[in-house]
């Protein structure tokens, strides 16, 4: 109301795309919540997407959401590859083969020490597994893991209390330990930028660090199936906005207000995992251009204003039935059609399937066949505006068939400055007029 905010600064904005449609749909609800601040209030702010690594679907996906509005959009991206680390991948004929192979790496290898799994299952089993067999100074991160324990997590491995980290994706972004000096797969990754990602929270002082993914045939199709997991289909998502827009209510600030509670009939379960899925189907039919989401602002009672106490059940509970509701401005009147649905929302859902399937099928490509070689797919992975990343290699394994070194070029001539004219000079709250 003050107009303080001069930006709105998103780090690590590639995961908006990446985790936002079905991992974290809340991170889809940021460019939703930006617009309703500046149209309830009146006020202008830049908004800044910061990442180090993205590729160019994922930047248009986030700059589209982005865009909505008329304000200035800044882009800041380093679009280099990491010189640092060295990979390996070992593949094992059976689970027995591969837990021996995983076992001996975490003995020999340098530490601090990262363990990745795809699962909080396996995670929990490798656990248990170096627990019995007196591995002392290790740790377990999840994404069911509690908060308290994440923050005592993450002091223990900032400050060299723990060797040894075994984790899902959960861990790693923001956690800036520089010194790490080797990353484990030890299950395949459902994307090439996942694993990318990951093998990058290695080397970050600079220094040579290693890379290995261990896997067997049974991993394979594990990793196919949760590339494309939880992306509603078109049938059910439809059946869900349907039941949602038959109990639709008034909204001062947009079409209609609806539930996340809302539970079609076809739905035999209530909560956290329905709000989930209803979540899911907006966030589709705002991609597909459907509807636009608008955030209200709370109208906090008097009581609440004067105790915030976050373990009060009954805050809890009003804060819970204000973030239950969503209220919709649609933006295509054929948003109740399910002609329409099964024609453009479906074409929508596949095109993103299809994004999904080339990115795990360009690591299936890494993992079965040593050529070409891993550094050349990451190169073309990450074109950025039309510019490919410098390249540049630690060490993989189709340049070690080819009896290449690793090598890293002289960052200078070849490096390319991207920048859009702003709409109007940029300036903070508070500046100098010049």
């Amino acid at each position: 109301k003050n107009n303080l905010i001069s930006a709105v600064v998103i780090d690590e904005a590639h995961l908006i795309d990446q985790w936002g449609a079905e991992f974290r749909p809340d991170f889809q609800l940021i460019a939703p919540l930006i617009r309703s601040l500046k149209a309830q209030f009146g006020c202008r702010f830049r908004t800044l997407l910061l990442s180090a690594t993205w590729n160019q679907s994922t930047r248009d996906v986030i700059v589209e959401q982005f865009r909505a509005d008329d304000s200035e959009l800044i882009e800041i991206t380093a679009n280099f590859l990491r010189p640092e680390p060295e990979y390996f991948i070992h593949a094992e004929p059976n689970p027995e083969a591969h837990q021996q192979r995983v076992e001996r790496l975490l003995m020999t290898l340098p530490r601090p020490l990262i363990l990745y799994c795809t699962t909080q299952e396996e995670a929990e089993n490798w656990h248990r597994r170096l627990q019995v067999q007196n591995y002392q100074r290790v740790g377990l991160f999840h994404g069911d893991t509690e908060v308290l324990d994440r923050k005592k997590l993450i002091s223990q491995w900032a400050s060299d209390q723990l060797d040894i980290m075994i984790a899902t994706s959960a861990f790693g972004v923001g956690m800036n330990k520089s010194n790490v000096r080797t990353v484990i797969h030890a299950a395949i990754p459902e994307n090439i930028d996942r694993y990318y990602q990951e093998c990058g929270r290695a080397g970050r002082d600079g220094k040579a660090c290693q890379a290995h993914l261990v896997w067997h045939r049974e991993q394979m199709e594990t990793a196919e199936s949760l590339s494309v997991e939880k992306l509603i289909s078109v049938e059910k998502g439809f059946l869900r906005w349907k039941a949602m827009f038959e109990q639709r209510q008034p909204s001062d600030i947009a079409s209609y207000c609806i539930s996340l509670d809302t539970k079609p009939d076809h739905v035999d379960y209530q909560g956290n995992r329905n709000q989930a899925w209803n979540r899911r189907t907006l966030l589709l039919m705002q991609r597909t251009g459907l509807i636009e989401l608008v955030f209200a602002a709370p109208d906090l009672p008097h009581w609440l204003r004067e105790s915030r106490d976050e373990n009060d059940q009954v805050v809890r509970d009003w804060f819970a039935s204000y973030y239950s509701k969503v209220h919709i401005r649609h933006c295509n009147d054929l948003h109740h059609s399910e002609e329409y649905w099964n024609t453009f929302v479906d074409k929508a859902r596949h095109e993103e399937l299809s994004k999904r399937r080339t990115a795990f099928d360009l690591l299936k490509m890494c993992i079965l066949a040593p050529r070409p070689s891993l550094c050349q797919i990451f190169r073309k992975f990450y074109i950025y505006q039309h510019h490919a990343p410098e390249l540049t290699c630690g060490g993989c394994p189709g340049c070690r068939a080819q009896g290449k070194t690793s090598f890293s070029p002289t960052v200078g001539a070849d490096v390319k400055v991207l920048q859009a004219t702003p709409k109007k000079r940029a300036r903070f709250v508070g500046a100098e007029k010049k």
